[in-house]
Parts: structure tokens; C-alpha cells; sequence
């Protein structure tokens, strides 16, 4: 399952983040998340989709 988008650099310390980090690699501290409108889940493999999204990223079912 893909993680929601987050800043591309450390809030605590100010390092360069890869996309799909949930911890900073250089401090540890929690990655923060950027809010994203959701309006569902894949029903095939449960990825959040976010709106306008037609087709799942991560499994490609049509969503809409």
C-alpha cells in the first residue's frame, strides 16, 4: 500500500527525505504527512485513492 505524500525535507532536522519515507533516516523523527482529500479505498487492494482518482495506482482497477 503506498503511503500519503509527505514534505520533501525533514521538519526536525532538515534533511533531504526519499518519497516513501515514514521516518527522517538521518534524526529518526516521524515523517509528517501532507493533508490529502481522500474519498476511498481500492476495493481490490485497499490503496487510498485520493478524489478525481479513476484508476487505482498501485493495482490499476478502475475506481470509478
Amino acid at each position: 500500500m503506498r503511503l500519503p505524500p509527505h514534505d520533501s525535507t525533514c521538519r526536525n532536522c532538515g534533511a533531504p527525505l526519499p518519497p516513501d519515507a515514514a521516518f527522517c533516516e538521518q534524526c529518526g523523527a516521524a515523517v509528517a504527512v501532507r493533508q490529502t482529500s481522500v474519498s476511498s479505498t481500492c476495493p481490490t487492494c485497499g490503496a487510498i485513492l485520493a478524489d478525481g482518482e479513476a484508476f487505482c495506482s498501485e493495482c490499476g482497477t478502475k475506481c470509478k
